[in-house]
């Protein structure tokens, strides 16, 4: 068994069935592995939001409406706002599994930056060994890997919910710092700042508390 197929299959155990297309960057997938393929009520957070695939075909009450879509790896997806009381409320179980698709596609978006860079060169010098870069790659992986120890059996854990909000908040920090090094090319419709804003969708609905929620609570939230 080779070191690869070992963390693999580490991920699985500790993330569940939604971490192996997450880090390929397939979130569609993971949706789908999380949630099921089976049309459904959408599952609303404390937000009052939901995120669904368009093709899962959500079902949709009467407390619910869709306000906004996005396409994102060739799948569309709509963002829900609930007009009454949720039949389908997330759970901290179903939060920590979000956290887990935005661990999965933060790794995946850091790896195809490190590719891209390795790849560009100024001056005969490929970017991936300039000193500010690697920096932020650096930094970057120390977020995910704060963020990866916070979710290790948050779910089951008092103060799960607060615990999931700061994990969530480091991964956004990630994700921003490594878009930035994608240039113009990480911000295109069809580019992997597409992925990062789906994921920061998944965490504005899901992992973010109600603003009654967050009363007393340190505003460490990335701006």
């Amino acid at each position: 068994m080779t070191a690869t197929s070992t963390a693999r299959r580490a991920g699985l155990q500790r993330h569940g069935a939604w971490w192996e297309p997450a880090r390929l960057g397939e979130p569609a997938a993971a949706w789908a592995a999380l949630a099921g393929a089976e049309p459904a009520p959408p599952v609303f957070g404390a937000s009052g939001f939901a995120l669904a695939p368009v093709a899962a075909g959500p079902v949709l009450s009467a407390s619910a409406t869709v306000v906004g879509e996005i396409t994102v790896a060739g799948h569309r997806w709509s963002l829900l706002a609930s007009t009454g009381t949720p039949e389908k409320p997330a759970t901290p179980e179903w939060q920590a599994a979000v956290a887990s698709i935005r661990l999965g596609l933060s790794l995946w978006l850091r790896r195809q930056a490190v590719g891209r860079l390795r790849k560009r060169a100024v001056e005969g010098t490929a970017l991936i060994h300039r000193q500010l870069v690697r920096a932020d790659l650096a930094g970057a992986a120390t977020e995910q890997a704060v963020a990866e120890s916070l979710l290790d059996g948050v779910a089951t854990q008092p103060g799960a919910r607060a615990a999931l909000r700061r994990a969530s908040r480091r991964l956004t920090a990630a994700d921003r710092t490594v878009l930035r090094l994608f240039g113009a090319s990480g911000f295109l419709s069809d580019g992997p700042g597409q992925v990062a804003y789906l994921s920061e969708l998944m965490a504005d609905a899901y992992l973010e508390s109600s603003a009654e929620d967050r009363r007393g609570e340190p505003d460490d939230r990335v701006g």
